[in-house]
């Protein structure tokens, strides 16, 4: 708008100036005309004075005088009409400049007024865009208001759920605090009975094999067996908890499938007997002899089942049958079968038994031995991808039905791999040496040992083994664990450390009565070569001594 107006102005001045100059110059032409005129009459006053009035000219007749007057006359005649036609060309430019101007000038206003317009235009354009934008910010402040008042209540939500979760965390950490504490008071307590109950089973298995009188067999048996049963509830106990942790770790091993059923046959006959019961045992011959997975959880099961099986049962035979339900290349599953007669409980008493326990930590409120043991034996086999159930008609018969999936082990060709069985001289030509500090634990693994035809040396703790290690050589070390001065990690490090390299390789096995889960890795970890817990039977021993000296043999 400034640069219209600047430039109207300029035009402006640029016009009337030069109208102006028109009119000096039509002054100037009229003043010259004037000025020629009496220059011309000056000279014809001096020049054409009449004859009598100039001396000069006293040559000149009148005559001449006349025609030089005349000629004078019709140039001052013409200089005056081309003077006048001049002035009418300049009015006539002036006219048309005037005209031009006011063209001019109202082009410029015209101009003017339209920018004015267009101005104005834009100006209300920018206006509604600018209320738009205004309407647009408002709406948008609004809804920063409304957000922010979400985010404040989210923001109180959040520190409340914060607090919560503080709380939580707390309480969790509480709660495994105080299982961790629960969690380590049961396997002291495992270890301080274990320690007992190895002496107990281990005493009633030698005198069972120093030939005792016939009416002490069946008191020997009776107490072997309860020991045995002190066993499985102690493990029963420790598997509840770390299940309930979710710590319980399911191991994978070569077993033989027949010798695992052939034990639980052994182990339950006798107290079927006790009841007046028969116990009878089937096994499918189709079943591979040796399979992978954990055949102490399989024992556990089995061991659970008859137990309860055999309490319930007043009369009448108990049956285990063991058969293969499917392969699938090289995955089998086992179908178990374990039926009793006449126990008086309905299905649904059953359900309720193989439920979950809900135990108080504190003072172990509600408590029942059977549902305790059902529901342990549901959980294990649940853990390994199985399946229970029961069928059951009052005063009838009762059936618990186990499906457990397996591999199987491909068959080594040219390979005739029997499973280790305790019996004379199958370690004849072997000086084994047992660190052990319980001096019946000692009498106890020593008879074993030399019943096999082992030489057997004895230490009471880690130093005194170090001592006989470098004066003597072993084929074999039994290593406990908790001993004085020295323990059998310490000692089994010191040991992988020898200056001498035989001795530095000897084969050593850990004896340990402890529950943690973490024993066996750490007995790996520190150089041992494998592990025993207590109480242990000596087929389970044996096995684990002939297998270390069969791998140093064929080093």
């Amino acid at each position: 708008m400034r640069e219209l107006l600047l430039t109207f102005l300029y035009l402006f001045l640029t016009i009337f100036p030069y109208e102006e100059t028109a009119s000096q110059n039509a002054s100037g032409q009229s003043l010259d005309k004037q000025q020629d005129t009496t220059a011309t009459a000056g000279s014809i006053n001096a020049n054409h004075l009449p004859p009598w009035k100039n001396s000069a000219s006293d040559n000149y007749g009148a005559q001449d005088f006349l025609d030089l007057y005349a000629k004078y006359e019709s140039e001052r005649k013409a200089k005056d009409i081309a003077h006048e036609t001049e002035l009418t060309q300049l009015k006539k430019d002036h006219q048309n400049q005037v005209v031009r101007l006011w063209y001019a000038l109202i082009g410029m206003i015209g101009i003017f007024f339209i920018s004015m317009f267009s101005s104005y235009r834009s100006r209300q354009r920018y206006r509604l865009l600018i209320d738009k934008q205004n309407e647009e910010l408002k709406i948008l402040e609004e809804d920063i208001s409304y957000k922010n008042v979400e985010l404040e209540a989210k923001n109180i939500s959040l520190d409340l759920l914060n607090k919560k979760l503080l709380g939580e965390i707390t309480e969790r950490e509480n709660i495994e605090n105080s299982s961790f504490a629960r969690d380590r008071f049961l396997a002291t307590m495992s270890h301080e009975m274990r320690t007992p109950l190895n002496t107990i089973t281990g005493l009633s298995y030698t005198l069972l094999k120093e030939n005792p009188r016939e009416d002490q067999v069946a008191l020997l048996q009776t107490l072997q067996f309860s020991a045995n049963n002190l066993v499985v509830f102690i493990n029963d106990v420790l598997t509840f908890s770390n299940i309930e942790a979710g710590k319980l770790n399911l191991e994978g091993r070569e077993f033989s499938a027949q010798q695992t059923l052939t034990d639980i046959q052994k182990k339950f006959t006798l107290l079927a007997e006790e009841k007046g019961l028969t116990f009878r045992n089937s096994i499918d011959p189709n079943i591979p002899k040796q399979l992978y997975g954990d055949d102490i959880r399989l024992g556990q099961i089995l061991t659970n089942l008859l137990t309860n099986t055999i309490k319930l049962t007043r009369e009448g035979t108990v049956e285990l049958r063991v058969e293969v339900q499917e392969r699938r290349a090289w995955d089998l599953i086992l179908k178990i079968t374990i039926k009793g007669k006449d126990n008086h409980l309905d299905g649904q008493t059953f359900a309720d038994l193989l439920k979950p326990l809900k135990v108080d930590d504190a003072n172990f409120e509600g408590y029942d031995s059977q549902a305790f043991s059902l529901s342990i034996a549901k959980r294990l086999i649940e853990l390994q991808n199985g399946k229970i159930e029961v069928e059951t008609a009052s005063g009838e018969n009762t059936q618990f039905t186990v499906l457990l999936p397996f591999k199987q082990i491909l068959p080594k060709k040219n390979t005739n791999r029997q499973v280790a069985h305790f019996s004379q001289n199958d370690l004849e030509g072997h000086h084994i040496l047992v660190v052990e500090d319980n001096k019946i634990n000692q009498l106890i693994v020593s008879k074993m040992l030399k019943r096999a035809g082992a030489e057997v040396s004895l230490a009471q703790h880690g130093l005194e083994a170090i001592e006989k290690l470098t004066a003597t050589d072993f084929d074999l070390i039994l290593m406990d664990i908790q001993m004085p001065q020295m323990d059998g990690y310490r000692t089994t490090s010191e040991i992988r450390r020898h200056h001498n390299e035989h001795k530095r390789k000897v084969p050593i096995i850990a004896l340990t009565a402890s529950a943690f889960l973490t024993e066996k890795e750490k007995a790996v970890l520190f150089g041992m070569n494998d592990h025993v817990g207590k109480p242990f039977s000596p087929d389970e021993l044996m096995e684990k001594i002939k297998r270390c000296l069969k791998a140093t043999r064929e080093v």
